[in-house]
């Protein structure tokens, strides 16, 4: 789950690393500069399988080239699938997940891919990484399931072990020690013993020293708030400590791996599973809620099922959710000079509005039919093709000018042009935090005007080693991009929906 590792995740895995070898640790996708996989890879899983069950007609016959070509399944789906073997493959005997394979450090210096010299460790299993493929592997069973049982029988069993494994190893909620707990051991043990000497200094200085009794008061007061701003301010940086936000992740997790078990059997202690653990409790709740929940992907899941016996008005919930969201961000789109679509509080870059943060648009369209939503994704799809203010697409390979150097070792380093189809992360603004003195170090230089001058829309620069600009990801980019034009382009043309 990352966000509590010191300072990389690099560290931790070579601590806890045994002499333990997996087998058939190989596939999956790698992100950009090195060569790690990853289980938020997985949404590109779902993507690809959303886009068969979509248009299975426009898929069945795509030929992508790839070995499994040529079969009864898809090709979209084969290479679904390819994604989803890499864990299939490492999971334990017990039935859990491993959330993914990652060298002991960043690639060395010139080194390919198929040329790694570094130690090689697979994560442990893990509760979270096990409900999402749990989830992942029970959408690829219930699509293989008309066309090949045998497959499918393989992923639902899959699914069902990493499930059960889960469930027995699911840690107990934190007895969260949160913004409460928090907040009083802040006031106990600093706020009020300070506040009640600050007091006492306020009250009886002037009797003390009559003087400068006025201004003993005035510097008391002020020291009173400091203190006080500054351990409000410490609370709230303690108020989502790690161990609570592992929580909530592995919440999301189990409630999005309950939505798609009970879609695919109908077994009825998945759907109350689903709703013990969903967040959706009233008409006002939205799916994410930063430092509480994201429930995205299990709100689609459970607008799309049709079981006997299930709950509607919570079906109802979710998908008036993704309506109101979809609705929220056509109203950002419409605040945009290039009508890119982001959530209002996702900060500006990290592959938005490289490729449009628009999920809800799609499925809000999907849902309803509704024109507009259809209008709003294609105007925010403009944005990484290329109706920028540098004019560029961003996206390798697509349209006349696109990123030359994006940050893949592979064909950097065997002296080759990128391949086709890679959606670096795009322009970032250069004032927020996560643009890394790294960036600014290596651009600063050669910008003119100067690098903080820039508009965030246009702050991109085609530079091999700004990763911020220049990386890209499978979940991030890729993925998310695969399904927006994926969408758009298999979709009847306008005014032949009915045809």
């Amino acid at each position: 789950i990352g966000y509590d590792v010191e300072p990389t995740n690099f560290g931790n895995l070579v601590r806890g690393r045994t002499d333990e070898t997996v087998p058939n640790a190989w596939g999956g996708y790698h992100d950009a500069g090195d060569w790690d996989r990853r289980i938020q890879h997985l949404n590109a899983t779902r993507f690809l399988l959303d886009l068969a069950e979509l248009f299975p007609e426009r898929f069945q016959d795509l030929d992508l080239n790839i070995p499994e070509s040529g079969g009864p399944v898809p090709d979209i789906v084969e290479e679904a699938l390819f994604g989803l073997d890499a864990y299939r493959r490492l999971q334990t005997a017990e039935g859990g997940i491993r959330g993914g394979i990652e060298s002991e450090e960043h690639p060395r210096y010139g080194e390919l891919s198929w040329q790694e010299s570094l130690m090689v460790l697979a994560y442990a299993p893990g509760v979270w990484s096990s409900y999402w493929y749990a989830g992942t592997a029970a959408n690829a069973a219930r699509f293989l399931e008309p066309i090949d049982p045998e497959r499918a029988e393989i992923y639902q069993k899959s699914a069902l072990r990493a499930m059960a494994w889960a469930e027995d190893e699911l840690p107990m909620e934190p007895a969260a020690l949160s913004l409460r707990g928090r907040m009083g051991l802040r006031l106990a043990f600093w706020v009020i013993p300070l506040f009640v000497f600050g007091w006492l200094l306020w009250r009886y200085a002037p009797r003390l020293q009559p003087v400068n009794g006025r201004l003993v008061r005035v510097g008391c007061s002020v020291a009173i708030l400091l203190v006080v701003w500054r351990c409000m301010a410490a609370i709230a940086d303690d108020s989502y400590p790690p161990d609570l936000r592992r929580a909530h992740l592995v919440r999301d997790g189990r409630n999005y791996a309950a939505a798609e078990l009970f879609r695919l059997t109908g077994d009825r202690q998945w759907h109350d599973l689903f709703v013990e653990t969903s967040q959706l409790v009233d008409d006002e709740t939205p799916m994410f809620e930063w430092r509480s929940h994201d429930q995205s992907e299990a709100a689609w899941v459970f607008a799309l099922t049709e079981r006997d016996g299930m709950d509607e008005a919570l079906k109802a919930r979710c998908i008036q959710a993704i309506r109101r969201e979809a609705d929220e961000r056509l109203w950002a789109g419409e605040a945009t000079g290039f009508r890119w679509i982001k959530n209002l509080w996702r900060p500006f870059g990290i592959g938005c509005p490289a490729v449009p943060d628009a999920l809800a648009v799609v499925r809000a369209h999907i849902l309803t039919g509704d024109d507009r939503y259809l209008r709003g994704l294609v105007l925010a799809a403009q944005f990484g093709a290329g109706a920028n203010p540098f004019n560029m697409s961003l996206t390798t390979g697509v349209g006349i000018d696109y990123p030359q150097h994006p940050l893949h070792i592979d064909s950097r380093f065997s002296g080759q042009a990128a391949p086709p189809g890679l959606t670096v992360l795009g322009p970032m603004d250069v004032e927020s935090a996560w643009f890394g003195d790294w960036g600014r170090i290596l651009l600063a230089p050669h910008m003119y005007p100067a690098l903080d001058t820039w508009p965030s829309a246009e702050a991109f620069a085609d530079v091999f080693w700004n990763a911020i600009l220049c990386e890209f990801t499978i979940h991030d980019t890729i993925g998310p991009n695969a399904f927006y034009w994926g969408y758009l382009a298999a979709r009847p043309p306008v005014g032949m929906e009915d045809d």
